[in-house]
């Protein structure tokens, strides 16, 4: 019952964050009991599958730096029978593609490097094109965070081929994010 309490909270918190982004309340959090029980109940996992790796991709941004490296480690072991297995495969990538945000965003870039090297090594099948297309996002922009200012092309061709695409409200989002990250890149200079 617990746990499906902790998992019902990160969904909702999930929901409201996709389908209403500009208007979070940002005072949203997990109590520190639901947070422990968390991550004892991932940490105790001995396969991980769809659902426990949905979990952790939801509840990330609840965890501290240490644990979600150690437990998206423990997600990605190549010891993972279910690894290979393709609808698995797809939540290990939509989770560490959310991952690489979290670390992007709080200016970690080792972790962010190392997540993203996962994803470039794993080779992610055509059939996950989105996937594919959020990595290439993902990868651009960690590298204008990084000092690239190359990086920020590839992030609007990207924008670019969400509008060819008539997916309208994902290129604005990223054409805000664009600005956003240009300011807060001239601040820091």
């Amino acid at each position: 019952v617990a746990f499906l309490h902790v998992f019902v909270l990160c969904l909702n918190y999930t929901i409201v964050t996709l389908r209403f982004k500009d208007n979070i309340n940002s005072s949203y959090f997990l109590t520190k009991s639901e947070i422990t029980f968390l991550e004892n109940y991932l940490y105790n996992l001995k396969e991980w599958g769809q659902y426990d790796i949905a979990i952790l991709g939801q509840c990330a941004q609840f965890l501290d730096f240490i644990h979600l490296i150690e437990l998206s480690d423990r997600m990605i072991n190549p010891s993972q029978n279910s690894i290979n297995i393709p609808y698995v495969k797809q939540a290990i990538i939509q989770t560490v593609l959310n991952i690489i945000n979290i670390f992007v965003d709080a200016g970690l870039y080792t972790p962010a490097r190392k997540f993203i090297k996962y994803l470039e090594n794993i080779k992610i099948n055509d059939n996950y094109m989105f996937e594919k297309f959020t990595l290439v996002y993902n990868t651009a922009r960690y590298n204008y965070k990084i000092g690239d200012e190359g990086a920020l092309a590839v992030m609007n061709d990207c924008r670019k081929a969400l509008e060819f695409c008539k997916c309208f409200n994902t290129s604005n989002w990223i054409a805000e994010e664009i600005i956003r990250i240009k300011d807060q890149n001239s601040k820091n200079n």
